[in-house]
């Protein structure tokens, strides 16, 4: 059995600290792929549900109404705009305070 010193101990809890801190910094990368991958993840990545559910919801109903042909291009440019905000989102997070 080893003896663990007060320094050893302060160490580790920085470590610990440390990496904690780096996965709390979403990689904006993922997060535009979350994204793409499906509308609202990428948001619920950055931890904002809210936004995330309300995007998953708008793409659903424009998802819905695609039969009304003008929907595509809205549902399009939406996605795209989801991507973006997953990213920039994430970028800023990312950057710290």
């Amino acid at each position: 059995m080893g003896v663990c010193s007060l320094k050893d101990e302060e160490d580790m809890a920085a470590e610990d600290k440390t990496i904690v801190e780096e996965e709390d910094k979403p990689e904006p990368w993922k997060s535009a792929l979350f994204s793409l991958v499906f509308p609202g993840l990428g948001q619920i990545r950055n931890n904002d549900p809210r936004k995330g559910l309300l995007y998953f919801a708008i793409a659903f109903t424009l998802i819905l109404t695609l039969h009304l042909g003008v929907t595509v291009i809205i549902l399009a440019l939406f996605w795209l705009y989801n991507i973006y905000d997953a990213y920039t989102v994430a970028s800023r997070k990312a950057e710290g305070p």
